[in-house]
């Protein structure tokens, strides 16, 4: 049988202040952001010809 583990209660160790005197976010948004999505590029490939090479080594 396995000796059962006594557990142990997470304890805080130490506190840190942080002193708020300015809006830090204020130049990450822009009032007229847009979004625009351009979509993605789709290549087809067709290996039934037998000119693909799967064996690598």
């Amino acid at each position: 049988m396995k000796p059962r583990r006594t557990y142990r209660a997470p304890e805080l160790l130490q506190t840190v202040g942080v002193s708020v005197e300015r809006r830090f976010l204020d130049a990450s948004i822009a009032p007229a952001l847009t979004v625009e999505s351009v979509g993605q590029e789709v290549e087809e490939k067709d290996f039934s010809t037998g000119n693909f090479n799967f064996e690598w080594e």
